[in-house]
Order: C-alpha cells, then sequence, then structure tokens
C-alpha cells in the first residue's frame, strides 16, 4: 500500500518531540554561543554549532533523514547532555580575590585586559554635585581608581553598575555610581583616573569595595 505524504510528516507525539527538541537545541545554541563570546572559548563554540545543527536536524522530515524519530530523539538527548558537560568543564569558574589598597591588578573585560589600581577613600557628609551641595544623614564614599588599557587597541568601556558595590561585613551592599562617562573610550598604554561614588549609614564598619570583570570578583578592602 503505498504511504501518503501526510503519513509520513510528524503527528501527535512526535510533533510534539519535534517542537520540543527544535526549542531546546535552538535556545542551547544560542546560549552557547553567547557564552562563546563572552568567554572567547572554541569548545563553546563547537557546542553552539552542534546545537543549532541538532535544531535543523530535529526540523527535517523523516524522508530525507532516513532516520526514524525516537532515533533522532536518542541521538538530540545524549548530545546535548554531552555539549552541556563540555561546557561545564571548559568555562572557567569565577574565582575571589583580594587586594589592597594601591595594588596593581588585572581586569579582564573580553575584548583586552586592563591594569587598575584604588588609591585611596575619601569620607564626606556633604558633596557638590554640579553647581549644588547635596548632603548624607551617613557618608559619602570616593573611591579614586585608575584604569590602562593593556591592549593594541583602543576600548570603549562602559562601567556597568552590575560591575560594581560596596559591602560591609553584615554583608549588606551598596550601589554607587561613577564619573566615567557611557563608553568611556581607553587608548592603549594611556591611564585614566576616576572614581566611584557610594552612600552608606554611619553604622556601616568593614567596608570593602566588589568588582565583577568577566570571570572573577576582586575584593578590595578599603581600611574603612
Amino acid at each position: 500500500m503505498k504511504k501518503t505524504k501526510k503519513e509520513n510528516e510528524p503527528t501527535g507525539a512526535k510533533k510534539v518531540f519535534q517542537v520540543i527538541f527544535i526549542v531546546i537545541s535552538f535556545f542551547l545554541g544560542l546560549s552557547s554561543l553567547g557564552m562563546a563570546f563572552f568567554y572567547l572559548i572554541s569548545e563553546v563554540y563547537f557546542g553552539a554549532f552542534l546545537s543549532l545543527l541538532f535544531a535543523v536536524f530535529a526540523f527535517l522530515p523523516k524522508k530525507i533523514t532516513r532516520v526514524p524519530y525516537w532515533a533522532r530523539a536518542t541521538i538530540i538527548f545524549i548530545s546535548i547532555q554531552v555539549i552541556l558537560v563540555t561546557m561545564s568543564l571548559t568555562v572557567p569558574l569565577p574565582e575571589v580575590i583580594n587586594h589592597n589598597l594601591q595594588e596593581e591588578f588585572i581586569f579582564d573585560v573580553g575584548a583586552t585586559n586592563f591594569s587598575m589600581i584604588i588609591y585611596n577613600t575619601t569620607k564626606a557628609t556633604s558633596i557638590l554635585v554640579g553647581n549644588q551641595e547635596k548632603t548624607t544623614t551617613g557618608y559619602f564614599i570616593i573611591v579614586n581608581c585608575e584604569l590602562a588599557n593593556l591592549g593594541q587597541y583602543a576600548v570603549n568601556l562602559s562601567m556597568n553598575k552590575n560591575w560594581y558595590n560596596l559591602m560591609d561585613d553584615q554583608n549588606k551592599t551598596y550601589l554607587g555610581s561613577s564619573n566615567l562617562q557611557d563608553q568611556e573610550t581607553f587608548q592603549p598604554n594611556l591611564e585614566k583616573k576616576f572614581y566611584y561614588l557610594f552612600e552608606i549609614p554611619k553604622t556601616a564598619q568593614g567596608i570593602n569595595l566588589q568588582l565583577r570583570d568577566r570571570k572573577d570578583t576582586h575584593i578590595i578592602n578599603l581600611n574603612l
């Protein structure tokens, strides 16, 4: 008996399988590409390519692949597990690195590495913002810093607020601001001084600055 085109198309559970594995493979591929771009790891690029290939593999009809749907499900499921394990082994785990004031360290933003130094801090109960005085019932903490581009090319760096904060000995975190402009340009081998500004209560003690780069968290003891 000759099969019709409709009988060769996935229906019911087969169709559900196809949609599920297309979605899983597609999003795994996109997330892998994001991780590969962020960490610059070739193995993750390879995993992203395979994941997107599996999405196409799951989409193709049986008459083209000549592979039954149950076999495709098994192949894709096992392959995805292998990709996830490989990615977990190749992506570096973040480290917590402690520094002191005036200690130079490497700040990795992906496009290039920066040399960074936290010089000192200034404590005040009032500051000038533009031409207006701003006061607080606690303290304003100004953290004086320096960055130098160690790469070969000029880099535009945005000091995302998620990259830095203060933390006290009670694990309370305080967000701040920076005087760097958005997408500030850093020329190669030139130092640029800037500062972070925070507002904290007078009761806060054991204040540390936390900086998060592409791989690690840097904790600088501010002696406050």
